[in-house]
């Protein structure tokens, strides 16, 4: 049997001291980021795991406040890596509304 975690958050900082074992009988993931830092943890992994990792790089709704040009520009820019596969731990959130919804859009 092949496993593929396709959404996962080994960058966590619960998860992160431990990542390698818990990666153990999976062929590959998608490690997710939910903001700048995490998203940059994401691809840092992928770079490190020998392939078994990829990236995904995003903000999540919730962290939409505050986004804004730079951000943006350092999603591009961590978007251009070969490790990362997808754009992710984004979109709209109206449901908690924990951002405002213009930021959200």
């Amino acid at each position: 049997m092949r496993l593929w975690d396709t959404h996962c958050h080994l960058n966590h900082p619960k998860l992160l001291p431990r990542w390698r074992e818990l990666l153990e009988g999976v062929e590959a993931a998608c490690v997710v980021g939910w903001d700048l830092p995490s998203s940059e943890k994401a691809l840092e992994l992928a770079k490190a795991s020998g392939g078994k990792l990829w990236a995904v790089v995003g903000v999540h709704p919730h962290d939409s406040a505050g986004f804004g040009e730079a951000e943006l520009g350092a999603l591009e820019e961590m978007a251009k890596e070969p490790e990362v596969v997808a754009i992710g731990e984004i979109g709209l959130d109206f449901y908690r509304d924990l951002s405002p919804r213009a930021a959200q859009e």
